[in-house]
This record gives C-alpha cells, sequence and structure tokens, in this order.
C-alpha cells in the first residue's frame, strides 16, 4: 500500500465521517423537536382536563362559528323581565304528593 492509497482512504473515512455527523445532527434536532411537541400535547392535554367544563364549552362554541365568520346563533341581549305575580284564589290547590298528603289537604 503507498501513500495515494491512503491518503484515498482517508478522504473515503472523512466523507462518511461528514455524513455521519450531518444524519446524527438531523436526528438530535429531530428528537429535540418532537420533545418539545410532545411536552406542549401533555401540557395542552393538563390544561384541558383542569377545566373540563369550560373546554366543552369552547368546543361546543368553536363548532357554531364558521372560522372567524360570526357565529351561525346569536344571541341579543334580552330585557329584564319581572315575575308576574301567580297567586290566585280562584284556583283550587294543587298537592304533589302521597295519598296521605291528599287526605291532609281535604281536611
Amino acid at each position: 500500500m503507498g501513500l495515494a492509497d491512503i491518503a484515498k482512504d482517508l478522504g473515503k473515512i472523512k466523507r462518511q465521517n461528514t455524513v455521519t455527523h450531518l444524519l446524527l445532527g438531523a436526528v438530535i434536532v429531530l428528537t429535540a423537536v418532537w420533545q418539545v411537541n410532545e411536552v406542549s400535547f401533555l401540557l395542552w392535554v393538563q390544561r384541558k382536563l383542569s377545566n373540563p367544563f369550560k373546554s366543552l364549552g369552547d368546543m361546543i362554541k368553536s363548532s357554531l362559528t364558521l372560522k372567524g365568520r360570526r357565529p351561525m346563533i346569536e344571541s341579543s341581549p334580552l330585557p329584564p323581565v319581572g315575575v308576574p305575580d301567580v297567586t290566585r284564589a280562584d284556583l283550587p290547590m294543587l298537592i304533589i304528593g302521597s295519598n296521605e298528603d291528599l287526605d291532609r289537604g281535604n281536611r
């Protein structure tokens, strides 16, 4: 083996080393991105599970809106409504309960 063969082999080894380092760097970057994605997903799940009613409300609200447009169901502000007086002496008394309650009501 001469010096030329050794130089050629060293060139091949250097090229393999470069490719290996590039691939290893890509794997490290992809692993880091994957880990960040997993952590953000777990934090999202934790946030959703910590307040399930708010999550359900947000899901329903987002299903009723059309991608940035106004909601399909719009609520208008309603004026305050007073409760009418429902005590009427001309109506018979309604008793809900067992037969004993009915007997007591008829006495």
